[in-house]
């Protein structure tokens, strides 16, 4: 299917098509010769066989075909147009794409006792938070950087089940059984340890978001968490914090 736009150029380069065939001085004659027995099979008389063009009624298929030689030839001449600027491409993203190596050797499994680049071993397993809560530290101070880098991947990952507020009342909870808060009694107990170990391998209806997050995206979560947790339940001194903030100066 044409655009409108390419529908317009087809017709323009159709007339000027038709123009040249219908009028030009025995244009087949001159490419096929004049004794040729096509031409003289197709338009007996061939001196004045092309004047007749107007008058003929040209099949759909015809046209459909030349249409399409001179939009192919069009769009080939602005490709390759001669000049130093980009071109346009025809599906980029299959151009620009890698080439994989015929007999190119995939990851091996590493030697043993040999850790790889960048893997960081996690040697806590489902059912083992109490032991992670103790040996595991939050190694990221509370710092404004930290704390927007929290909130842009507890948006990311967390907010869709526990809500913007982590109240537990995220979009997806019409649909499933509704998690638990993040701000209640009892996670506020939990130490930063085991909850990042929860986000680390699951627990209950909760995936494991082991390969989803880094290490450092999970415990900018714990310190957004702990944010969460206060404002919701705010001490005496917050409050009397934000009453000097509400009212100024004096």
């Amino acid at each position: 299917m044409f655009s409108v736009e390419s529908q317009k150029v087809s017709g323009i380069f159709e007339r000027v098509f038709k123009a040249l065939v219908c009028h030009c001085e025995e244009p087949l004659t001159y490419l096929w010769g004049r004794r040729s027995n096509l031409l003289q099979t197709v338009f007996p008389g061939e001196r004045h066989a092309l004047r007749a063009c107007d008058d003929m009624k040209m099949s759909g298929t015809f046209w459909s075909a030349a249409r399409f030689c001179i939009l192919s030839f069009f769009f080939f001449c602005i490709a390759c147009d001669g000049h130093n600027k980009p071109t346009y491409e025809y599906m980029p993203n299959m151009m620009d794409s890698r080439s994989v190596k015929a007999q190119e050797a995939p990851m091996r499994t590493p030697v043993a006792g040999t850790i790889p680049q960048g893997f960081a071993p996690y040697p806590y397993k489902l059912g083992e938070g109490s032991i992670a809560a103790v040996n595991l530290k939050n190694p990221f101070p509370k710092t404004k950087e930290n704390l927007l880098k929290g909130q842009k991947a507890f948006s990311t990952y967390c907010i869709v089940c526990h809500g913007e507020r982590g109240l537990g009342d995220g979009t997806i909870v019409p649909k499933f059984p509704r998690p638990p808060s993040l701000t209640s009694e009892k996670i506020m107990q939990w130490a930063d340890g085991e909850i990042f170990h929860t986000m680390m391998v699951g627990q209950n209806l909760m995936p494991s978001y082991a390969t989803q997050m880094s290490p450092q995206d999970r415990w900018a979560i714990v310190n957004y968490i702990r944010v969460l947790q206060r404002a919701n339940n705010p001490r005496e001194e917050d409050l009397k914090k934000l009453n000097e903030e509400l009212e100024g100066p004096k």
